[in-house]
């Protein structure tokens, strides 16, 4: 049975920054998703996709941090 190949040191901290990267990305869509709902009424058809679309960001946003916590892991784990 053959080893599974490692990623290497360089490789992972390329991904890392690259998580880092997306999160940044995503925290500022967050935000600018926020200051949008809060001009839009409430009850009307806008409010509730901008709404939809926020828990969808922080959705994405939540995937990217446990993104970034498995290559942490990795990078740890790598010798």
């Amino acid at each position: 049975m053959t080893a599974a190949p490692v990623p290497t040191s360089s490789l992972l901290d390329d991904a890392l920054a690259d998580a880092d990267q997306q999160i940044s990305e995503t925290e500022r869509r967050r935000e600018r998703q926020v200051r949008l709902l809060h001009e839009l009424d409430e009850g009307t058809q806008a409010r509730a996709c901008a709404e939809r679309l926020l828990w969808e960001i922080e959705w994405t946003l939540s995937l990217n941090l446990m993104h970034r916590t498995l290559i942490q892991a990795l990078l740890r784990a790598t010798p």
